[in-house]
């Protein structure tokens, strides 16, 4: 009778010479636990659950480590694809006892047809950063005792494996089988002396090695090519952490989001990101967070972009294939899983993305040639005009939206008398039914309309290092265009094409009509104050209509808000963070071109903001 005597690291069978460590596949935490076992019991042979057909390939592929490779098998009609990766657990046991100069055996039935995937999903939620083996096991066993076979081809494999395995270990060697969970039990039911027809067998199917193309590893890689890398850089010093690996995944994010948007990832967004990311896993039936649950959270829980540079960073691997290698391109569906579609709605044009990646895509010679070029024959500034459109739409969009906000908040209602007013007052009538009465709305007009609007983005106490130095009025060049007071970050710091530099306001004014506006960055009357401040009091002061539209993340303070109120005008503050994010994302950028003949080249650098759906604030 065999029996099965669990550790704390291993698990022996019916004494100490004979080891088994049960896995589950594509896992990273049981890689590094299954390398910290064989090199502290350094067995004489690791017998792996793999096909000797498969043997010659598979060794080629563990000496090409950490560069991933492929195993195609052809059936026939069918393909079957095997990825050979550092973080896969029978090939980190292959790997670390080629290392020890122990010998591997595979042990696997060789079969003639593409092998049904065992289902790992069970024991998923058993694995967490922090694994106790011992618990692991003895939960997994007692559910696999409980469970019949329903795969006919898993008993021919469990009685190949368990008979090899028998015969390792009649040479009073140490021997370690590593095996996927699922078949334990079966194997051990059939460790003994069993009749292994396919030794003589000669193994007919087509079988090639291939690299890995890189544009795969964001699609079929689970875990995550990045994940991966950490696990291969942490494998000597036996340290690899999953969550240290996960946040050093979200920082990397983190900051690529930030040099594009210009805005960090607030901490509410942090913190939910990793609650939803874990809570995700929870429903898959999983402690760790797939690449898919990660990819999820990233969407919901920050933006489209985030998600976006998050498949892209999580894709990262430092060690491709080399170059005319002849690598493999593989998708989802070639492994017979169900491709997800996932589209990321980014705030940008995907055709024109380079606009905001010149050092990714324009060559870095031709960026200091245009950097240099800045100062050089310009004939005057000027905005590049789909831009303008888009502000003076927004703005639009802003004053007529502040309009109805500020009548409905002083709306009254009143019995009917002798006047409908505003019209009948429908909730109020019907909530008085038994009074039998009519309500009517009175809704009183504020009076003119907003001639100041003035988006505050970073206010000067918030700018520390002083980035935002650049000052500038611009008077519109026709009757559809505001006067402009902005200040932002100084043009030819970021050029991205001949004549052409990237901005950031930190703040502006939109005063319309035209023509209207003084220079504000010059007038005595605000020497000393704040940037925002001037902003602020510039529009209180230039305003006639006497409605001045504020949006910023602070409220005026109470000097602002009392020159307003006696120089009889209303300031109406709307907190910055109840409009889109992705649209004043993009409001806050803009470009500014050395002279008007640049306008005809700059479609080709900046995208087009009138293209989004620009419907909602």
């Amino acid at each position: 009778m065999n029996e099965l005597i669990v550790n704390d690291d291993i698990i022996y069978l019916n004494d100490d010479k004979t080891l088994i460590f049960p896995v589950i596949h594509n896992s990273t935490i049981i890689a590094g636990e299954l390398r910290k076992s064989i090199l502290k019991y350094r067995p004489d042979i690791i017998v792996v659950e793999l096909s000797p057909a498969d043997q010659e390939y598979i060794l080629k592929a563990i000496k090409k480590l950490p560069q991933i490779s492929v195993l195609e098998e052809n059936f026939g009609k069918n393909k079957n694809y095997t990825i050979i990766h550092p973080a896969e657990p029978l090939f980190e046991a292959i790997r670390t006892g080629i290392e020890l100069n122990s010998e591997i055996i595979f042990a696997d039935f060789p079969l003639e047809k593409p092998p049904l995937d065992t289902d790992d999903s069970t024991f998923q939620s058993l694995i967490s950063n922090k694994i106790n083996l011992n618990l692991f096991w003895k939960t997994a066993i007692g559910i696999l005792q409980n469970k019949n076979h329903t795969i006919e081809e898993d008993k021919i494999r469990e009685e190949t494996i368990g008979g090899i395995f028998y015969s390792s270990c009649m040479n009073d060697k140490k021997v370690m089988l590593v095996c996927g969970i699922s078949h334990i039990i079966g194997i051990v039911k059939n460790f003994k002396k069993n009749d292994i027809s396919f030794k003589n067998t000669i193994f007919t199917g087509e079988r090639t090695l291939k690299f890995l193309h890189s544009d795969s590893f964001g699609e079929i890689l689970e875990p995550s090519a990045f994940l991966i890398q950490c696990y291969e850089e942490m494998r000597q010093n036996n340290d690899f952490d999953f969550e240290n690996s996960f946040f050093k995944l979200f920082k990397e994010v983190e900051k690529k989001y930030k040099e594009e948007i210009k805005e960090a990832v607030k901490l509410p967004n942090k913190n939910l990101f990793f609650k939803f990311a874990y809570k995700l896993s929870l429903q898959n039936n999983s402690l760790i967070p797939s690449s898919l649950d990660m990819l999820l959270a990233a969407r919901s829980c920050v933006d489209d972009d985030f998600s976006f540079h998050w498949y892209n960073v999580a894709a990262n691997y430092k060690w491709l294939p080399p170059e005319n290698s002849g690598a493999i391109r593989l998708k989802p569906e070639d492994f017979g899983n169900r491709s997800i579609s996932f589209r990321f709605r980014t705030k940008i044009n995907s055709k024109k993305r380079y606009v905001f990646r010149p050092i990714t895509h324009s060559k870095r010679k031709d960026l200091d040639k245009w950097k240099e070029q800045w100062d050089e024959n310009k004939d005057g500034l000027c905005s590049y005009q789909p831009e303008d459109i888009f502000l003076e739409s927004y703005s639009n969009k802003i004053r007529k939206k502040v309009l109805n906000l500020a009548e409905s908040k002083y709306q009254l209602t009143t019995p009917f008398v002798g006047s409908l007013l505003d019209g009948l007052d429908l909730r109020e009538t019907l909530k008085n039914f038994h009074t039998r009465r009519l309500y009517v709305k009175d809704t009183p007009k504020i009076g003119g309309d907003v001639d100041a609007v003035i988006f505050i983005f970073t206010e000067e106490e918030e700018d520390e290092e002083g980035i935002f130095s650049y000052q500038m009025t611009w008077w519109g060049e026709n009757d559809q265009e505001s006067d402009m007071s902005f200040y932002s970050t100084p043009p030819g710091i970021d050029v991205i094409g001949k004549g052409i530099s990237k901005c950031e306001y930190g703040g502006f004014l939109l005063f319309y009509p035209r023509y209207s506006l003084t220079d504000i960055w010059n007038d005595y009357d605000y020497e000393g104050m704040k940037k925002n401040e001037v902003l602020i009091m510039a529009g209180i002061d230039h305003s006639i209509t006497g409605n001045i539209v504020l949006i910023s993340a602070k409220p005026p303070t109470h000097y602002v808000k009392s020159w307003a109120r006696r120089s009889g005008k209303k300031l109406i503050f709307i907190p910055i963070g109840s409009l889109s994010p992705s649209k004043i994302r993009r409001l806050k950028t803009f470009h500014i071109l050395e002279g008007h003949s640049t306008r005809k080249i700059a479609d080709k650098y900046i995208d087009n903001p009138n293209n989004w759906d620009n419907t909602d604030l």
